[in-house]
């Protein structure tokens, strides 16, 4: 039951995560690395583009191991 529950919630993560860099990927950065939102005012680098992927890269990893993990048999 939490196994199934930890899993779903790393699933979630790793799917936000993805979605989240997807979504930065397609912004038109300049020749710094970095894309000025005018309507939040805000600014956004590049090289989290990776930081995300590697953040959807591991919560997909945890994921499966919540699934796939066996406890030993208790002493």
């Amino acid at each position: 039951m939490i196994r199934g529950l930890v899993a779903a919630v790393f699933a979630g993560l790793a799917i936000l995560f993805a979605a989240l860099t997807a979504v930065r990927a397609r912004l038109p950065y300049d020749e710094a690395g970095r894309y000025f939102d005018p309507v939040d005012a805000v600014t956004y680098d590049q090289q989290a583009v990776l930081v995300y992927g590697a953040l959807a890269f591991a919560a997909a990893f945890a994921g499966v191991v919540a699934v796939v993990w066996k406890r030993r048999g208790r002493f």
